[in-house]
């Protein structure tokens, strides 16, 4: 992040002719909103994996728990 602020300052009157006019600091303000939202889009992503991984988990545990549990087996089985 910090190269990316030390090339806005840099390089400002670039910037304010491509993004239309605007002075340094909102350039720079735009710049960090969205460094700021790609990092909270990633952190989502992340959550969301392992979100996903919890929840399968517990689905393969229940999954086993109930296929070898001598309890399920006993209901299973139509000789008991």
């Amino acid at each position: 992040m910090f190269i990316i602020l030390h090339f806005a300052f840099l390089t400002s009157k670039i910037f304010m002719r491509l993004i239309g006019g605007e002075g340094r600091s909102e350039c720079l303000i735009r710049l960090i909103t969205h460094e700021k939202r790609d990092l909270a889009r990633a952190r989502d992503r992340k959550r969301e994996k392992e979100n996903n991984r919890a929840i399968h988990s517990i689905r393969l545990d229940y999954n086993t728990r109930s296929r070898y549990s001598p309890a399920s087996a006993r209901y299973r089985d139509p000789s008991h």
